[in-house]
């Protein structure tokens, strides 16, 4: 269970797990929609978030446990395991509109890259190999679902709304990793492993660069619902 040998972007495992969050994200939705009450609905929800939290806690353990932990990388300080540690708390109950399309951006353009280009360095069976996917996978399943079954469309307006929060959010975690000698989010250098980031240039252009493309993402994200945002939520 500790072994680790990392993944191959691209290769037959990469390519069968990208389908499989695919095949849900489409196939999920579609089905509570159509065959699911209100309370079974919600029920898939609180169970998802459930499961995404349980997946970042087990890993944060399991590193204690086995005495791999490192302040200075293993905190869910990066925006998809933050999300991951607060989904039960942000969306339990209420889904303030807000909230909900900031959280459609930060996934759908920030997760769905760590679901392409995945920074892991541990391989199938090891529980951190499982516990990535449940995160990263599991926040696009659920922003989906949640998106597409509550009918909450992202508005154009969000675009803005979530780029000054990941701009932020960046600014605050710049002053967090120049004051502890960290470098979440990858603020200070590029992940070891390759990323998306590598096309960027060198820092600090590749951050302003990176939030560039991120808007570009974020509003490309937003295309599919350019006429179902003008519709009424139920």
């Amino acid at each position: 269970m500790t072994e680790t040998t990392g993944i191959q972007f691209f290769s037959a495992e990469h390519f069968f797990i990208m389908a499989i969050t695919a095949i849900l994200c489409v196939v999920l939705p579609i089905y509570a929609r159509r065959k699911l009450d209100r309370r079974s609905q919600e029920m898939i929800l609180r169970w998802m978030s459930i499961l995404i939290f349980s997946a970042i806690t087990s890993a944060f353990i399991f590193r204690v446990s086995t005495g791999i932990f490192d302040w200075q990388k293993h905190i869910p300080l990066n925006l998809c395991n933050f999300l991951a540690v607060m989904l039960p708390f942000f969306f339990w109950k209420y889904r303030p509109r807000h909230l909900v399309e900031v959280c459609y951006f930060i996934i759908t353009v920030g997760t769905l890259q760590g679901v392409i280009t995945p920074n892991l360095s541990n391989s199938f069976p090891n529980l951190l190999y499982f516990t990535y996917w449940i995160v990263h996978s599991g926040l696009l399943l659920f922003i989906i679902y949640l998106v597409s079954v509550w009918r909450i469309y992202p508005r154009r307006i969000s675009v803005v709304y979530s780029m000054l929060w990941i701009t932020g959010y960046c600014v605050l975690m710049m002053i967090f990793n120049y004051a502890s000698g960290v470098n979440y989010m990858y603020l200070i250098e590029k992940p070891p492993h390759g990323s998306i980031l590598d096309l960027l240039g060198p820092w600090p252009w590749y951050v302003f660069i990176a939030l560039g493309v991120a808007l570009v993402l974020s509003f490309i994200s937003w295309l599919p619902f350019v006429k179902l945002s003008k519709e009424p939520t139920t």
